[in-house]
């Protein structure tokens, strides 16, 4: 019997899509920011981002509404949908608009935090990446005290490796910090990433209850959720001058310099960050919905390893420390091993953490429904004997 078992799942390309376009559109980000002097809390990524939401939820919504009219088979996002409003047994508007609405909250607060104002200045440049096990972590717990979601033995196992991981990544990076860096700015620096975090876990866990327990369509969801996001990108531009000042800005140098193409340039690449907001935003809610958010978590680490080498050699993370660099890879390739664990990517076979996964409890399904057969197959072919 193998002790480890490795079992690819159906549909994880959508995760795989969901972090490549989140990738990509990071990085576009930083190429906008840096080559068209954008500054990072100029408001125009945040409404893209909303309005991503908004057309992303609303075309594929529409799209399975009029292939369910029309009698059609859905090719993609084929979740089943229930219109008749008889047969919802959920909770009330009302708590349903605020479930909405706190979903939203927190979604902006996750994006504006990463994107606009946190200050990683001094600080790792994958200091997010390292830290976002804790999705999984805090997702969990919300998913086990709050919706009651049943804890096996595989996941107990995995959440408490996690943890430990996670406490020594914060240790180490503790003692290796640039000298710059008083405790405090620490501290505070790696509370808002774990927080953040957890905010984002927030909203994914309100998604899925709404789709579970108010039987809403995911992408309606989004659609109201990048509403909401609207009027809270209005109230929090109030107070910071011009709207887009940075871009008019931009396009009066590119006039004068007679440089239009440029500007022209700029434009394009917003608009290729507002189709990558649709892709990721979609494929988030798809992701949350038929796996699970602590699955969909798993995507945000589980390259890490990758990453660490990308940023030692190419931005000469970790201080340019050797010990610092291989100390911190080594937690990520298991972080990203036990995420694998949790979600039953990989089966461990030692000390029953095989008993209560899905594999094994299909395999234990197939062979009481083939005994029967077996024993009837035994008395058939003694029959002429008695």
């Amino acid at each position: 019997m193998a002790l480890i078992k490795i079992q690819l799942k159906k549909n994880i390309g959508y995760m795989v899509v969901y972090f490549f376009g989140l990738l990509i559109r990071k990085i576009l980000c930083i190429i906008i920011k840096e080559y068209f002097e954008i500054k990072p809390s100029e408001f125009i990524f945040l409404y893209l981002m909303v309005l991503g939401e908004i057309f992303g939820g609303l075309l594929i919504y529409l799209y399975q509404y009029n292939s369910n009219r029309n009698r059609k088979k859905i090719k993609y996002f084929g979740i089943n949908l229930i219109y008749n409003k008889k047969e919802r047994d959920g909770d009330g508007k009302i708590k349903i608009v605020i479930l909405i609405i706190l979903a939203s909250f927190f979604d902006m607060y996750n994006y504006t935090f990463g994107t606009m104002y946190f200050p990683y200045k001094d600080f790792s440049d994958c200091i997010d990446f390292r830290l976002s096990s804790t999705q999984t972590i805090s997702s969990s717990l919300i998913f086990i005290y709050v919706l009651k979601y049943k804890m096996k033995r595989h996941h107990k196992f995995s959440l408490i490796s996690l943890g430990a991981c996670l406490f020594l990544t914060i240790v180490i990076d503790a003692i290796f910090k640039k000298d710059n860096i008083t405790i405090g700015q620490f501290c505070f620096v790696y509370f808002g990433i774990c927080f953040n975090d957890f905010c984002f876990t927030i909203n994914n866990s309100i998604e899925k209850y709404l789709v579970d327990i108010d039987y809403m369509n995911p992408f309606q969801i989004l659609s109201f959720q990048g509403i909401c996001g609207v009027l809270f990108s209005i109230l929090a531009s109030i107070g910071h001058g011009a709207l887009f000042s940075d871009i008019i800005n931009f396009y009066n140098k590119c006039k004068e310099n007679d440089n239009i193409g440029r500007f022209i340039l700029l434009i394009f690449l917003l608009f290729l960050y507002f189709i990558l907001s649709m892709i990721v935003n979609a494929y988030k809610v798809y992701a949350n919905i038929i796996f699970l958010p602590m699955a969909r978590a798993l995507i945000n680490y589980i390259f890490n390893p990758i990453f660490n080498i990308y940023f030692f050699v190419m931005k000469l993370d970790f201080n340019g420390n050797y010990l610092f660099f291989f100390l911190s890879e080594f937690i990520c390739i298991f972080i990203s091993f036990f995420g694998c664990i949790y979600n039953e990517y990989i089966i461990l076979s030692c000390f029953k953490l095989d008993k209560e996964t899905s594999y094994a409890i299909k395999e234990r399904a197939i062979d009481i429904e083939n005994t029967p057969t077996m024993i009837m197959d035994d008395i058939s072919s003694n029959d002429g004997d008695d």
